[in-house]
């Protein structure tokens, strides 16, 4: 367990996305990568309101003030191994494919935790469900039972059918 990284401002995964694809088409396009961080760090800095904009400042005063790599200035803001992915792709200058890379396994990470959480409420559901039918028939299907006449006053008959309704409540309520 890496407790150091356990509490660290680590961006959200939607805003790793959408940073990734935009660094990518920056880098595609010829474009420094860190005017975009620094263009955003700009807007923090007028309108406090923008979300995550104190990452972006943090980022870029990282590497303006403190001479880091693009990657390292990253470092504290994204998890461990995308960093290992993007310091890789510094170092080899593929940034631009590993950007699209990060993208999308910042999106499957993404998929993923969905598909956990409602496999997760899965159980409950039908546990839930089963719940109300349970009472459904408990208290509606079989006092109905009980009520229905099928003997028309014959009391042979109603002998039989009173013990039939009796066995097939204790099947229902007594199964085993």
């Amino acid at each position: 367990l890496d407790v150091t990284n356990m509490f660290s401002k680590i961006l959200p995964l939607k805003r790793r996305v959408e940073l990734y694809r935009l660094l990518a088409q920056y880098s595609r396009d010829n474009l420094s990568m860190i005017s975009l961080i620094t263009k955003r760090a700009e807007r923090a800095r007028a309108n406090a309101k923008i979300p995550n904009g104190q990452i972006y400042i943090e980022i870029s005063d990282r590497f303006h003030n403190k001479n880091m790599s693009f990657s390292e200035s990253m470092q504290p803001y994204i998890p461990k191994d995308e960093y290992v992915y993007l310091r890789s792709a510094e170092d080899n200058s593929s940034v631009n494919d590993m950007l699209f890379a990060l993208a999308s396994l910042a999106e499957n990470k993404e998929k993923l935790t969905s598909k956990i959480i409602s496999i997760c409420f899965m159980p409950a559901f039908f546990f839930l469900f089963s719940l109300v039918l349970t009472a459904v028939v408990t208290y509606g299907v079989i006092p109905k039972l009980l009520e229905f006449d099928i003997t028309n006053n014959n009391p042979e008959l109603a002998k039989s059918s009173e013990s039939f309704l009796a066995s097939l409540v204790m099947d229902v309520v007594y199964p085993f």
